[in-house]
């Protein structure tokens, strides 16, 4: 992140994406390639999960995050950026249907807690 924000004053975070995104997928292909571990669809629908998974879980989000660091710099962005496991908890729950445990709930809590202390640490 901190990396990326150094990055981020000499180039927009749309061409800083364009980069890290291509470099990324190279790098798990050569991964899963090395280690036989590689699976490519075989159907139309599956091509079809992998373009909504790389556009809508992957550019959309690297996209908007770069964009956060730019504005308000690594530290502020990767502590709001902690809200992301909660919030697919709570989607998951609202839109699967999918049970949410006592384990979650208690994980969740323990994190935010600790980027509220953290928080407080910086401001003090």
């Amino acid at each position: 992140m901190l990396v990326s924000q150094r990055a981020l004053t000499t180039v927009p975070a749309e061409t800083l994406t364009a980069f890290v995104l291509p470099a990324a997928a190279l790098s798990f292909l050569v991964f899963g390639a090395g280690t036989g571990s590689l699976t490519m669809p075989a159907t139309p629908r599956g091509w079809g999960a992998i373009g909504g998974i790389a556009v809508l879980a992957t550019v959309v989000p690297v996209l908007t995050f770069f964009a956060g660091i730019a504005k308000i710099g690594a530290s502020r962005a990767s502590v709001i950026s902690t809200a992301e496991p909660g919030v697919t908890v709570g989607l998951e729950a609202l839109v699967l249907g999918e049970p949410v445990s006592v384990v979650t709930v208690v994980g969740g809590t323990l994190v935010v807690a600790g980027v509220l202390l953290i928080q407080r640490e910086e401001t003090v």
